[in-house]
């Protein structure tokens, strides 16, 4: 079983390196942008907000377009879309500027936001209980490692081609999502919900105290997760002065690279408290963002961002993880709603940023963004309360 499903599961991990290139390539891409078509950084924000908020409207669609068209039909189409954004992101800014890059934005993030829903309840629907348990442990890990991927990828190309032949590495990428696509017309895919069972609804979900929050604290993970990592390579080469290269590799990059680094060390342990974890995490990450903000040395910022990507770890899969241990019926609705409230975070988190970072400062807004791993530790904190009597209650 767990052989006939190997596939399968390597289709999931990829597709998750294309939703990290779907999400990274762009602000990679910030300053080039900025030095071409003059875009202001109210703009670029402006690009993450359609790319996470495009995201958000899918999160919701995609539960009953899979339920329609089979989650196969589905992956596919999802990835289609992601191969056709990163073919337009290549060819129509170079046509209408700005404009080409938000309508090739959109796609893109279709796509994104469908892998993004549905990698999980396919993983999750895998029969074979020990193979199911090794895939959702290296999961969420393969989104860090796609990412750093991207961004050593993208600046060794930009090393390599130069500003002027920046579309190039767009083009560069669309074999991943090629891959995918060839993976997911052959593996195998287990339906998520047995048969006499039934998925609970979003009206019934919403009902539940224990859900809100957990919406909440997925909501809250992505803004403290995205609002640093999305600027990390802006903030490097304006803020701090750095070369490109040298901002994407000690920003973005340690930043997932550690992220990826402690996911895996954790997911193999298996034991954790997980709550708690999340807890330790917030107030590391509260002080990684006060590191990159006051730090005057430049190095030391840096070092202070990639520590929010080691202390922003288990936001996403830890919640999740708890989701699936305190409502067990969920079902893809649950993991619907759950993207859809991380891709909101997604969205406010870097553009809250952007709107606060006074003449020009991303420090301004960085430091603001702070409050966001506090809230997160809050609303974990708050968890075992909203639980009430579901016999999750005590583990947590």
């Amino acid at each position: 079983m767990a052989e006939s499903y190997r596939t399968t599961t390597w289709a999931c991990y990829l597709s998750y390196v294309v939703q990290s290139v779907v999400n990274t390539l762009p602000p990679l891409l910030f300053v080039t942008f900025q030095h071409l078509y003059g875009l202001t950084v109210a703009q670029l924000g402006l690009l993450v907000v359609l790319n996470f908020g495009s995201q958000v409207v899918i999160d919701l669609l995609s539960a009953p377009i899979a339920d329609h068209f089979g989650y196969r039909t589905t992956m596919v189409f999802g990835h289609l879309c992601a191969l056709a954004g990163l073919v337009l992101m290549a060819i129509l800014p170079q046509v209408i500027g700005f404009l080409g890059i938000v309508l090739a934005m959109i796609p893109n993030a279709l796509g994104g936001g469908i892998v993004e829903v549905l990698v999980s309840p396919i993983v999750e629907a895998i029969p074979d209980e020990k193979a199911k348990s090794g895939a959702l442990t290296m999961l969420f890990g393969f989104y860090s490692w796609g990412t750093v991927l991207t961004v050593l990828g993208t600046t060794a190309l930009y090393h390599y081609l130069g500003i002027a032949r920046w579309y190039w590495i767009s083009l560069c990428w669309i074999f991943l999502p090629l891959l995918c696509i060839a993976l997911f017309f052959h593996c195998p895919i287990a339906p998520l919900i047995k048969e006499g069972e039934q998925g609970m609804t979003g009206r019934e979900l919403a009902r539940k105290p224990v859900f809100l929050v957990l919406f909440a604290m997925m909501g809250i993970a992505s803004c403290a997760e995205f609002g640093i990592s999305q600027w990390a390579s802006y903030f490097a080469e304006t803020g701090l002065g750095v070369s490109k290269t040298m901002g994407d590799v000690l920003g973005p990059c340690l930043f997932f690279l550690l992220m990826g680094l402690v996911r895996m060390t954790l997911g193999r342990r298996g034991d954790i408290p997980v709550r708690k974890a999340i807890i330790l995490g917030s107030l590391c990450c509260f002080v990684g963002y006060l590191l990159t903000v006051f730090s005057p040395y430049p190095m030391v910022s840096l070092l202070g961002c990639a520590a929010c990507g080691a202390a922003t770890a288990l936001f996403w899969p830890g919640t999740f993880s708890l989701a699936g241990e305190l409502l067990p019926l969920g079902g893809t609705t649950m993991y619907s709603l759950m993207a859809f409230s991380g891709d909101l975070g997604c969205a406010i988190g870097p553009e809250f940023i952007s709107l606060f970072s006074w003449g020009g400062d991303i420090r301004h807004g960085l430091l603001l963004a702070s409050l966001f791993p506090l809230v997160m530790a809050l609303l974990c904190a708050l968890l075992p309360l909203a639980a009430g009597n579901t016999g999750s209650r005590d583990t947590l």
